[in-house]
């Protein structure tokens, strides 16, 4: 505080000789070494102000909190790797799912301070215990993928949590959408292509044609039951083409997970964006931390597919 106050008695002392401008000019490095976080006031309210201040202090706790580094480990116990190696490779070498070697956990205060975040700053603060990216890429990729929420409706005693409000109404969206991203991003770190192989009944394929649609270093392939699905369904997945081949089974839905396994124990180098991939799962711990935030219900009811 000393060091501080001498900088301001200097800055005033020059005023005269050097005008205002150099004021601001000596000024904006003293602050920035100082300063947890900026906010800019231009033209906003008073009460603007003051949730711009409450929402960076929340944030400025959040991202100051300890984060290890997370090794993922095979539920079949011989496979040990990083999340970038888990997430492109899908399933373990041994057949198992990658699971975190630990799980961090955030206390209620932590959870409390959520609730002045919007849900893609919720997923970033999340996600980042998990993934070992850099602050600025993982947080820009978050922006991009969540550009909807999720509405609460009160209906009696139950609350609702709308999941159906990503590009194909699936609550699949949550995951899909980040998975694109995060998949893309390394296999431009690495300078490969991937070739993603997935099995659906009908709103996994939509919400992943979706994500992945347009990715140059991405190929997709999925795999519906030609009898099981919806149209609408059949459209989002046929409709997109470019990088997104849709392939109709004479089947049900597990001939095409059948079909999926057989080619992951026969081929290498396929990954997937089914359930059995950690980078499908961690995403959609997400809106948990919001819907909690938010109504501090502890006692979710989750309509469950196949």
């Amino acid at each position: 505080m000393t060091n501080l106050f001498i900088c301001i008695l200097k800055t005033k002392v020059g005023l005269k000789e050097r005008g205002i401008d150099h004021l601001y000019s000596e000024r904006t490095p003293l602050y920035d070494k100082y300063a947890d976080f900026k906010i800019d006031i231009e033209g906003k309210t008073e009460n603007e102000i003051a949730n711009s201040i409450i929402h960076s202090y929340c944030m400025h706790l959040l991202l100051s909190k300890d984060r290890k580094r997370i090794r993922y480990l095979s539920t079949n116990g011989s496979s040990n790797c990083s999340f970038s190696e888990a997430l492109l490779q899908g399933l373990a070498p041994d057949k198992g799912l990658f699971v975190p070697e630990h799980i961090p956990s955030f206390s209620f205060e932590e959870i409390k301070l959520m609730s002045h975040l919007a849900y893609s700053e919720i997923a970033f603060v999340v996600l980042r215990q998990f993934v070992g990216l850099p602050d600025l890429d993982l947080g820009q990729m978050c922006e991009d993928a969540y550009k909807f929420g999720i509405p609460i409706e009160q209906h009696r005693n139950l609350l609702i949590a709308r999941l159906d409000q990503g590009p194909t109404a699936s609550f699949k969206d949550f995951a899909a959408q980040i998975l694109a991203r995060l998949m893309d991003y390394y296999a431009g770190k690495n300078n490969k292509e991937l070739i993603i192989l997935t099995a659906t009944s009908g709103d996994t394929g939509g919400a992943v044609a979706s994500a992945f649609n347009g990715r140059k270093r991405v190929k997709v392939v999925i795999l519906m039951p030609a009898d099981e699905i919806t149209q609408r369904q059949r459209r989002q997945m046929t409709t997109v083409g470019g990088n997104v081949t849709a392939i109709l089974v004479d089947g049900k839905f597990d001939d095409c997970q059948a079909l999926a396994k057989k080619a992951f124990s026969e081929m290498k180098g396929l990954s997937s964006a089914n359930s059995i991939n950690i980078g499908r799962l961690l995403p959609q711990v997400v809106y948990y931390f919001y819907v909690y935030s938010r109504t501090k219900s502890n006692v979710f009811a989750v309509p469950s597919g196949n």
